[in-house]
């Protein structure tokens, strides 16, 4: 079933589903002539931002507009456990799936955390081959653990020219 909240940032002009759904209320506007116009209930609809995550342009007043995420939309309204500087997560990954039971509040770290977990993310940069003193070792993390260092070390040593013996692909 689908449920619907006002969106408080915007004087409650629109609304929010638990479904994902952003939509415009029905109002009466005044036209520039005096005469009023009834404006119908209009399901917005979304669009990719730069991150991936879909967005709505909400008008605030004239000339006033708010770009909102609509997963930040739907879990402010209907995911419980909000707290200063916590993270809206999609449980299964999808950005686009902005269903309230697909959304969590997270730590930025357990976010990341889930990130690596469902494959998401990879820490590419110490997954790279190694060549130190003739032994090829398959990653940074596999060298930094022969040499009993932290893998930032080997990766800051294959990028310094003073120490040749360590060379990343």
């Amino acid at each position: 079933m689908e449920i619907f909240m006002p969106i408080a940032e915007v004087q409650g002009r629109y609304e929010v589903s638990n479904l994902g759904h952003v939509y415009k209320v029905a109002e009466i506007i005044i036209r520039s002539n005096g005469r009023p116009q009834s404006l119908r209930r209009k399901l917005l609809t979304p669009v990719f931002g730069k991150s991936g995550y879909l967005k709505v342009r909400l008008r605030v007043t004239a000339g006033v507009v708010k770009n909102l995420t609509v997963h930040s939309l739907v879990a402010k309204y209907f995911a419980a456990g909000w707290q200063k500087g916590l993270q809206v997560n999609h449980i299964d990954g999808v950005k686009t799936n902005n269903c309230a039971s697909n959304l969590e509040w997270v730590t930025p770290k357990g976010n990341i955390q889930h990130a690596h977990a469902i494959g998401l993310a990879s820490n590419k940069r110490f997954n790279k081959p190694v060549l130190a003193d003739d032994t090829l070792y398959p990653s940074i993390t596999a060298c930094a653990t022969a040499y009993n260092v932290h893998p930032a070390s080997i990766s800051n040593w294959c990028k310094d020219k003073s120490r040749p013996r360590f060379t990343c692909a």
